[in-house]
């Protein structure tokens, strides 16, 4: 040995030693950049005494056997977690190991010291086995600071592919003193006699209109009753169940109802049996957000880690003769079609396809063809790479047109990649039967006929370009998660039925993905703050091939940012809790609910003259305004000028009343920005509400005519932001 190792085999811990707390140490790291799995959840207990560092690591049972190694990495690595648990002041990463002996193998626990030699960057470690003789010594180890966009970077794309996990809840009490007409129900269970197939499309309208109308009159009457919305079949919980494909529709849209209405709508889905009533006796008993029923059982989803196939002996034999058991290749011996395909994702996936995947028959398709922007020098630049292209003009949503393309595809046609679609956008109360409609044509209609079309020919991928909209992102667009949604219950119903399929529900991109639009930097801010920053072109390219390795039907190929979906507090959507982890402390509460609360602001309102209070609430309105737009000074927001001509958009707008109703604690409506014109009038509508007091001075009433121009001003700014939404041929 170069180093006599230490002896720990006296007392233990050590006389005097002060015991840490390594309660949520796992989920507290992960605030800090480090997302340890449960292999390496090996810490168990820890103290200090001095300057020096005492723990006790447990191998777990994900980690498997130690007879492979002389000492198990996730111990040698858990050993160095003892020099976290009270929080690290940089996120560090060791690189440089010096004298390391091993005494002895095969320990699968250990007793460790550690001890700092040159602050928190050079350190010395002692193991020891649980009787105290030597398992191992190093002499140094020295760590060098990492930012942690760089270890997101370096993070292995399987890691960031998310899927939806089902997990059974009990009822926060009992059945039997709930009372269903608490709530509002809007049963969007359909006739009980309705098939499932038929016009798919026309269905996908009628599941959605009663149910946008139902939410939008309970929105407009104020009705301070929770809204319940009842959904039959709209869900797979179990692996024998095949979503609806329309019915799961119904789910976008009030995700997007419930983001824009924070704690006041519930979704539900019944088995066929169920009944409606105890549905929602139960649902209001839960508190959960959205759940389905099975066998009076409540399940509620959750975003977990994809489950990727395991590597066994035989699928590395077959490695090394160069067959892959799991086999991520695109098919080079037929046609690829890609709809959306001569722009923005489409055309990142052509090139994709051709230069990584050896794909030769392309045949991409838009509305335009050749007469999209660079849809000539695209295909010119794949010819160069030695494919065969072809680009069509088709509206892919016309199933005729559709029909006609595909019969006269040369060859065979093997894979389909839809990337097609328009964003609309527009919080609840904006969206209209024509805007829906708009929306789906592109992505849900089209989606069903290239299922439906092109179930005769031999495909090996059916890969369906969804979005995180329907899902976690979708307040301020109802429209487009309703359709995104679609295309997730499309994938699982093919999957039922033995089709290929793969539908990736991707947050947003850092690039011109072709919906449309320049990327703003206040659009990547306002993701980052949601906690799914946007991702690089060529990491959604990774995270689309690692996807095709995996055997699920739906996956979210997102990096969520645990830090910033903690600070989301109460307004994080439910499937995104168990990312998070249950602890949430007062002083995140504290952070997220603002600096001293909505009962503080009222109480330092109440002593305030009516002038002072409006200021005072104006220049909150302004700071949070200034936070929704991305600028750093609430100076920036001009207290008489337009949220519109501020550059709000349908997404801003919610995030603004989000972050209001948070700070005040008053439930606020979603189109706040769009019913009052400025920052001054949402000062006043709050003043209103907070701390209703007689104006220093009478003012005079509003006349007639000043009611019909600020009425005309407000619609004429609603269709404006209606116009600058996101919209794209593709």
């Amino acid at each position: 040995p170069r180093d006599t190792p230490t002896d720990l085999g006296h007392a233990w811990p050590p006389p005097g030693a002060q015991p840490l707390d390594t309660t949520g140490l796992y989920d507290r790291l992960v605030e800090h950049g480090y997302g340890y799995g449960p292999a390496f959840h090996g810490l168990t207990r820890a103290w200090k005494h001095g300057d020096d560092l005492y723990a006790d690591i447990t191998l777990p049972e994900e980690a498997g056997q130690t007879t492979r190694y002389g000492l198990h990495p996730a111990l040698l690595d858990a050993a160095m977690h003892v020099d976290l648990v009270a929080g690290p002041k940089a996120t560090l990463i060791p690189f440089n190991w010096n004298g390391v002996t091993l005494h002895a193998a095969g320990a699968d626990a250990l007793r460790v010291r550690l001890r700092r030699l040159d602050g928190d960057e050079v350190t010395r470690l002692d193991l020891a086995d649980p009787t105290g003789r030597p398992v191992a010594t190093v002499e140094t180890v020295v760590s060098r600071p990492v930012q942690a966009d760089q270890l997101a970077q370096a993070r292995p794309a399987s890691e960031s592919l998310l899927a939806v996990t089902w997990r059974p809840v009990a009822p926060s009490g009992p059945l039997g003193a709930v009372d269903a007409s608490d709530a509002l129900v809007i049963d969007a269970t359909g006739g009980a006699g309705e098939a499932s197939g038929g016009d798919v499309p026309d269905r996908v309208r009628r599941a959605l209109r009663p149910v946008l109308t139902g939410l939008q009159d309970w929105s407009v009457e104020a009705d301070t009753r929770p809204a319940v919305v009842i959904t039959r079949g709209a869900v797979a919980v179990r692996d024998t169940e095949a979503p609806d494909p329309a019915r799961a529709a119904v789910w976008g849209l009030v995700r997007a109802a419930q983001e824009e209405n924070p704690g006041r709508i519930i979704l539900v889905d019944l088995d066929p049996a169920g009944d409606l009533t105890d549905g929602v006796r139960v649902a209001l008993a839960t508190g959960e957000p959205e759940l389905a029923i099975r066998d009076d059982r409540p399940w509620v989803p959750r975003l977990t880690r994809a489950t990727l196939p395991r590597e066994d002996h035989a699928d590395r034999v077959s490695r090394a003769a160069a067959v892959d058991p799991y086999d991520a290749t695109w098919p080079a011996d037929g046609t690829t079609l890609i709809t959306g395909g001569t722009g923005g994702l489409g055309a990142l996936m052509a090139r994709h396809l051709v230069a990584e995947h050896g794909v030769r028959q392309l045949l991409l398709v838009s509305r335009r063809g050749l007469d999209a922007p660079g849809a000539a020098e695209l295909r010119d630049e794949l010819i160069e790479q030695g494919a065969e292209v072809t680009v069509a003009a088709c509206d892919v949503a016309d199933r005729d047109a559709l029909t006609v393309l595909l019969e006269g595809i040369p060859g065979t046609l093997r894979a389909v990649v839809h990337t097609a679609g328009v964003m609309a956008g527009g919080v609840l109360g904006t969206l209209t039967e024509e805007g829906l409609d708009r929306v789906l044509r592109p992505k849900a209609d089209a989606a069903w006929h290239l299922h439906e079309l092109t179930q005769k020919h031999d495909l090996t991928h059916f890969v369906l370009f969804s979005s995180a909209g329907g899902m976690v992102l979708a307040a301020g667009q109802g429209d487009y998660a309703a359709a995104n949604a679609f295309l997730d219950a499309l994938a699982a119903d093919r999957a039922a039925a033995g089709l290929p399929a793969t539908s990736l529900t991707w947050g947003m991109w850092a690039v011109d993905t072709g919906l449309g639009g320049p990327l703003r930097d206040t659009d990547l801010a306002r993701v980052r703050r949601l906690g799914i920053p946007a991702i690089s072109a060529e990491t959604g390219l990774a995270l689309f091939d690692a996807a095709l390795r995996v055997p699920a039907p739906v996956l979210a190929p997102i990096r969520p940012d645990v830090r910033a979906l903690r600070a989301r507090g109460d307004d994080l959507p439910a499937l995104l809790r168990d990312l998070v982890g249950a602890r949430r402390t007062a002083a995140v509460a504290a952070r997220t609910d603002g600096s001293d609360g909505a009962a503080g602001l009222r109480e330092r309102l109440a002593g305030l003259s009516a002038r002072e209070r409006d200021r005072m609430l104006l220049e909150l309105v302004q700071a949070e305004a200034a936070v929704a737009l991305g600028h750093d000074a609430a100076d920036a927001i001009d207290a008489e000028r337009g949220f519109v001509q501020l550059g709000f958009s349908s997404l801003a707008a919610v995030e603004l009343r989000n972050r209001l109703r948070r700070r005040t604690g008053l439930p606020l409506p979603a189109t706040l920005a769009f019913d009052q014109p400025n920052a001054t009038a949402v000062a006043r509508y709050l003043a209103e509400r907070l701390a209703p007091a007689e104006p220093e001075s009478p003012e005079p009433p509003p006349s007639a005519a000043d009611d019909e121009r600020l009425a005309a001003a407000s619609a004429e700014e609603l269709f404006e932001i209606l116009d600058r939404e996101l919209d794209g041929d593709v």
